[in-house]
């Protein structure tokens, strides 16, 4: 019989997760063991495939793929490393590599610690190493993620780039020192901002000053990581504030001295995409380097932010900023404006619809108008019975269920949201299967899985928000006697404006127009501060 000839690839791989990652000693000890192996074997070295810092998680490495084409190309029939971990620690794509495209490729493959030889049959084993080195992987993140939140929970900075404004000490990269050559830039920012300026403003003004943006100042510094946002763009990208960041800058806290660790976190082990964390989950630790902004001015323009509205055309005041939500989907509604009948009228639109019809299957528009005579009708009724039928009021909300209908509501709401994440998390797993059994290619298995997941995080942000509103049912005497108290300055209601509102109502959910009997109908719930929908 006639013997064959193999031509190797021997791949190594070592994560900067992996013990001797600082000095890459474990990729001369793998080359050392794999090439001795084929020395005494008598086997061709066709080359060597190094992927130094790379987790085994993620199979697009450069020396992996580059590894993929030559074994496409013919070139390579026999895959070698030193144990299976080293191919990968994502069972499914593992065990897609060894038991289907290694041998539909005719590629004989050999993990040489672990025993296991695609030459023989008695590979059993195989993919219950798989599943142990994926848990191995899952415990060392879980392991990370639990030192990096003792880290931060002791105030030290753990990001890859510190704050604009700020850098790490020379002798201790977890602690901020203040970068005098931006601070200062830092500083006129709050200055501009307490002066009145909104963030639109102060960017444009950034602008023409031709003042870095904070990217563009790290790669003047020699941080090579944001150089390719301006490789071949003109040069006034340099300057192009945004008034993001402008915005970000002026409502981080970081700038107080305080530093805020656990801000995002990874959703998961395998697919490292992040998703932000709620702010009461923050971890904030006080006074941990110079502030370059006072509490008091910080505060003052964290209420000059919330008060300002954007310049529009429409003559009036967003006095409804922040009440409005889609009945549907729970997001927030949001402004907009156009001609009617010679003026520019504003009216309210939930653009989740447009954006993601699968979770927000109807338009819910109104316009501005309708919305307030209709709100003004509402807190009219509403402050009058508090003020002269406040036990007519009560015995009503006695005779409704005991669970609010504001929360009923809410509760609906993120069951949806939920059901579609459930949904989402059934897509991938598919996915994987699919990529696994080689039914889809690379490039559209990672475009549907980053949609997907980027959709999951939306939906996490949403049910947080939605979770966070939701109330405890309380006595209705009581709380009918804590909105009286909020109302009293309100009895006598002639106009609305955002004071008003806010102290009064939690939120009002715009349902989408139908059509019944030959009449359009549509749903407005207003939800009551402390009391929740009131039953009329």
């Amino acid at each position: 019989m006639k013997q064959q000839i193999y031509s190797a690839a021997l791949y190594l791989r070592l994560s900067r997760d992996d013990p001797g990652a600082g000095d890459s000693g474990s990729i001369k000890t793998q080359q050392m063991m794999l090439e001795r192996y084929c020395e005494e074997q008598g086997i061709r070295i066709f080359d060597r495939y190094i992927d130094d810092g790379f987790s085994g998680l993620n199979y697009d490495r450069p020396a992996f793929q580059r590894m993929l084409e030559d074994i496409k190309s013919g070139f390579v029939n026999f895959v070698i490393t030193k144990d299976l971990s080293r191919l990968g620690r994502d069972y499914i794509q593992t065990g897609h590599y060894t038991e289907m495209f290694f041998p539909q490729h005719g590629v004989r493959y050999l993990a040489l610690n672990d025993g296991v030889d695609t030459l023989n049959d008695n590979n059993d084993i195989a993919p219950f190493k798989n599943i142990l080195n994926d848990m191995y992987a899952k415990d060392l993140s879980r392991k990370v993620k639990t030192a990096k939140r003792t880290r931060a929970a002791q105030g030290a900075f753990i990001g890859s780039h510190p704050p604009y404004g700020y850098r790490m000490c020379a002798d201790n990269c977890n602690v901020l020192e203040i970068d005098e050559e931006v601070a200062s830039v830092v500083r006129r920012i709050f200055h501009m901002a307490l002066s009145g300026m909104g963030a639109v403003s102060i960017a444009k003004k950034l602008r023409e000053e031709r003042i870095l943006t904070p990217a563009a100042y790290k790669v003047s510094q020699g941080d090579t990581r944001f150089a390719h946002l301006f490789e071949g763009k003109p040069e006034s990208l340099r300057c192009r504030w945004a008034y993001t960041t402008v915005h970000r800058t002026l409502s981080d806290r970081v700038y107080l001295g305080h530093m805020i660790g656990h801000k995002s976190q990874v959703l998961h082990y395998k697919t490292k995409q992040r998703a932000a964390v709620p702010k009461s989950e923050q971890l904030v630790v006080e006074h941990t380097h110079p502030a370059l902004v006072s509490e008091e001015d910080f505060e003052r323009v964290q209420k000059l932010i919330r008060v300002r509205h954007s310049p529009i055309t429409f003559p009036g005041d967003n006095i409804f900023r922040g009440l409005l939500f889609c009945d549907e989907c729970g997001h927030h509604m949001s402004m907009a404006h156009k001609p009617y009948r010679g003026k520019t009228t504003a009216y309210y639109r939930c653009m989740c619809h447009y954006h993601y019809p699968e979770q927000c299957g109807h338009t819910h528009y109104l316009r501005y108008d309708d919305l307030y005579q209709l709100v003004l009708r509402d807190v009219r009724q509403i402050t009058g019975l508090l003020s002269g039928h406040m036990d007519e009021l009560v015995k009503r909300l006695y005779e409704q269920q005991q669970e609010k209908s504001g929360n009923k509501r809410i509760q609906a709401q993120i069951d949806k949201l939920e059901a579609r994440q459930e949904a989402i998390t059934v897509i991938i797993g598919q996915l994987y299967e699919d990529f696994a059994a080689g039914r889809a290619a690379v490039q559209s298995f990672n475009s549907l899985l980053a949609k997907y997941q980027q959709e999951q995080e939306k939906l996490s942000v949403q049910i947080e928000s939605l979770r966070s509103s939701l109330v405890e049912c309380q006595d209705p005497a009581a709380g009918c006697a804590m909105l009286r108290e909020a109302a009293a300055t309100y009895l006598d209601v002639q106009e609305l404006d955002e004071n008003l509102l806010h102290d009064l109502i939690d939120r009002i959910y715009i349902g989408h127009r139908k059509k019944k009997r030959d009449k359009w109908e549509q749903d407005i719930c207003i939800a009551y501060q402390f009391v929740g929908e009131l039953p009329f």
